[in-house]
């Protein structure tokens, strides 16, 4: 089974992971930000649109995602929508 994490907490988390606070309603992933202390990239895949159930049946398909998938963590992400939102498409743009 997967971990699961909410939306409101990808941004905080990158923030965290780059040095500054960010002030909202969402918390660091803990597990992502003491990773990436011990480490030298940092890669954050959001597999958006497809959905993380289609992601996990056609993992093999995706060669460098599932390669990084491996070496890392994987985390199943609470939306709040089954669209993009302009607030993750915001975190993605900066």
């Amino acid at each position: 089974m997967f971990e699961i994490v909410k939306q409101i907490d990808v941004t905080p988390t990158i923030a965290k992971v780059l040095g500054f606070k960010f002030p909202c309603d969402g918390k660091p992933i803990n597990k992502i930000v003491k990773l990436s202390k011990h480490c030298n990239h940092v890669v954050l895949l959001t597999i958006d649109s497809l959905g993380f159930e289609e992601y996990i049946k056609q993992r093999n398909s995706f060669k460098f995602v599932s390669k990084a998938e491996s070496s890392g963590l994987l985390f199943k992400c609470l939306s709040y929508s089954y669209y993009t939102t302009p607030s993750i498409a915001t975190c993605f743009a900066v």
